[in-house]
């Protein structure tokens, strides 16, 4: 198997993207993670005045518009239910924000959702591994407490030929890989062989966040 360092994931996902947003898709898919992020499907109504409250010409709203819902789970009324990883509908990890039960796709998005919604979450998961149950803090400023403090997270890297950015093929090629571990060992026994990967401490799993946060911010 193929370990890399951690704070080379980022960019190498990145290197695998075919699209790049603009400063006004991110704004918007920002906009409506936050919005997603009060409990309630985002409707495509409610998108355009986003668009509108962002100050996007109807050109550029457009285009956002199409990045949101290349980044989000759409339902056949256009409601947004998920999108950049965070669902309102029941998913792998529990995630509570202000009183709120929102659900995540990914181990991943549970550190770096803090950062982007400036708010505290309870984690809640399953080792897949062990069965074990698992309950993390996550702070804006990174993971302030894991039960068992031997828990560790995975990320790993879609195959070196994965081009596609539907939502689909990213859960099933890199979100469904990415997980909280009850241990490093079990973590290790379980990450599929010859895929680039990483294992991390739930304490060095707040600077990932950050970085995640960044590229999704500025770059993504």
């Amino acid at each position: 198997m193929t370990e890399v360092s951690f704070d080379q994931l980022p960019q190498l996902v990145l290197e695998q993207r075919s699209a790049t947003r603009t400063a006004a898709e991110r704004q918007l898919v920002l906009a409506t993670v936050r919005e997603l992020a009060k409990g309630a499907p985002v409707t495509r109504v409610r998108r355009e005045e986003l668009a509108t409250e962002l100050g996007l010409e109807r050109e550029q709203a457009a285009a956002a518009m199409a990045a949101v819902d290349g980044a989000a789970q759409v339902g056949s009324d256009g409601e947004v239910r998920a999108v950049l990883g965070l669902s309102i509908d029941p998913a792998a990890h529990r995630f509570a924000i202000g009183g709120r039960q929102l659900y995540t796709w990914c181990a991943l998005d549970t550190t770096f959702l803090p950062i982007l919604l400036n708010a505290t979450a309870d984690v809640e998961t399953i080792c897949p591994v062990s069965g074990v149950s698992l309950g993390l803090r996550i702070a804006p400023d990174g993971v302030q407490s894991a039960d068992p403090d031997t828990t560790v997270l995975s990320v790993v890297l879609p195959p070196s030929d994965w081009v596609s950015d539907s939502v689909g093929a990213m859960r099933s090629a890199f979100c469904d890989f990415s997980l909280w571990f009850h241990s490093e060992e079990e973590a290790r026994n379980w990450v599929p062989a010859q895929r680039r990967h990483s294992i991390i401490g739930w304490r060095d799993a707040g600077q990932l966040g950050r970085e995640w946060a960044e590229v999704i911010s500025h770059r993504r």
